[in-house]
């Protein structure tokens, strides 16, 4: 019995070990991503209106592509690339969806400026 426990040990440890990696990688990435925008913010020319809406990690009509990942990137238990993106027309769009959360609809115009934001229930 004592063998089983020393040859089951080792993988209980290093299964703990592993989550705690995988936890502490999530932890970097959402770090990493608030670093961007911060240094977004502070190396980028934009409108007043823009750049308070990215403070506060909102999006904002008016934005732009770049802006709208970073923002999304930066907030929690969102990604920052859309998880689909479609043409209606002459517009783009892209959704974002989130657990137990209205997705979010973005609509860029030709020039790839925010033109509509939408909050979609499926």
């Amino acid at each position: 019995m004592r063998y089983v426990f020393l040859l089951v040990l080792p993988l209980f440890v290093g299964g703990c070990l592993a989550a705690a990696a995988g936890a502490a990688g999530g932890a970097a990435a959402d770090n990493e991503d608030a670093e961007y925008l911060e240094y977004y913010l502070m190396t980028e020319t934009m409108p007043d209106s823009i750049r308070t809406a990215m403070e506060k990690e909102r999006l904002a009509v008016g934005m732009n592509k770049t802006q709208v990942r970073l923002v999304m990137g930066a907030r929690p238990h969102h990604p920052g690339d859309p998880s689909s993106v479609t043409k209606e027309g002459d517009e783009e769009l892209w959704v974002f969806k989130s657990d137990n959360r209205p997705d979010r609809v973005v609509r860029f115009d030709q020039e790839g400026t925010v033109i509509k934001l939408e909050r979609r229930l499926i």
